[in-house]
């Protein structure tokens, strides 16, 4: 998440670009003017020095602060990409060989990384006994019945089998499923560790570890357009506007109302500056700013392809940061589009 000045601008699927006057700007359409107010299009804005962006609402224009492109230090252009949650796949060939001729105890626990309330990682642990003879398919199969009931109301992933592995998946956040959240959102981060013990050993031999399975991570993918991030950028922007009630147990709860929609999946653009100011002292700064913007997109089907209602915006910007003076920015080593027009 951005932790400086952030203008965030969330689309309503509208799209369009108002070119001919900003009074008559609809609600939804991005606004584009240089410094001295004048609308911008993707032809005229490669010789801007600076540009405003806006969004028409209902309330009136919510406007980006002035962006020189002297001071743009990065710009980049995401598009969506399908959420998913983390996966740890564990293979119990070892244990089914150490079970060939006797029983034997395996434990899975798994360590839990998200809980900001913890001042320590969270663990959980789950024991099965194998019996002799048992098949990795047999061990998976005890684990999948162990996890899916054991600590039912506290449970943080699900299980199952497949191809004889034992795939744990984690579970989604459902405290934050609202516009008007004030929790975070979050995701479930773990990690899975396995051993076995052979009780009937003799001695110390019965309490050694060994381990028991391959385990194999598959990291949960959280895109910066899913609607929750996008919600929480957008309240968050709300207090650079002055707007510093947003629900943190109080009432009445007043503040303008959000563009995000719930479920909704957004393309975004983010370009980072850092405009220059003159301090009381006749010294000069930078202060760090950002301009995001999200909108939607109509996924790609038959032969239409992918269509992002960004696309008009991302025109103008691509113009302005990749325009005449964009050589001058080369020693910078950033990631923007100085050099090129962002594809």
């Amino acid at each position: 998440m951005i932790t400086y000045v952030n203008t965030v601008l969330v689309g309503t699927g509208v799209g369009t670009i108002q070119s001919s006057a900003i009074a008559s700007a609809t609600n939804g359409q991005y606004i584009v003017t240089d410094g001295n107010g004048t609308l911008l299009t993707s032809s005229t804005a490669a010789k801007a020095e600076s540009i405003r962006v806006g969004l028409k609402t209902a309330k009136g224009v919510k406007w980006s602060n002035i962006i020189k492109k002297d001071d743009i230090k990065s710009y980049t252009y995401t598009e969506y990409a399908d959420e998913t949650e983390d996966t740890v796949t564990l293979d119990f060939s070892k244990a089914a060989t150490a079970a060939a001729s006797n029983a034997v105890r395996v434990v899975v626990r798994l360590t839990f990384k998200d809980l900001p309330t913890k001042y320590r990682k969270w663990t959980e642990s789950y024991e099965v006994e194998a019996p002799a003879g048992a098949s990795k398919g047999d061990i998976a199969d005890l684990f999948v019945a162990s996890i899916n009931t054991k600590n039912a109301k506290r449970a943080r992933v699900t299980a199952s089998k497949s191809s004889n592995n034992l795939v744990l998946t984690a579970m989604a956040y459902d405290d934050d499923d609202v516009i008007d959240s004030i929790s975070p959102a979050n995701k479930v981060r773990f990690s899975a560790n396995a051993w076995l013990t052979k009780p009937e050993a003799t001695g110390f031999a019965s309490k050694n570890k060994y381990a028991a399975a391959t385990i194999t991570k598959t990291a949960g993918n959280y895109p910066i357009g899913s609607w929750k991030l996008v919600r929480d950028a957008e309240a968050q922007g709300m207090g650079y506007l002055g707007i510093l009630n947003r629900g943190e147990g109080t009432y009445p709860i007043i503040k303008p109302a959000m563009n995000v929609v719930e479920g909704g999946k957004y393309d975004s653009i983010t370009l980072e500056f850092e405009n220059m100011y003159r301090t009381a002292d006749d010294l000069f700064r930078k202060t760090k700013q950002t301009l995001q913007i999200f909108d939607t997109f109509t996924p790609a089907s038959g032969g239409d392809a992918r269509a992002s209602k960004l696309a008009n915006i991302k025109a103008i910007l691509d113009a302005f940061v990749g325009g005449e003076h964009a050589s001058g920015y080369k020693h910078l080593g950033t990631k923007d589009a100085h050099d090129n027009v962002i594809a």
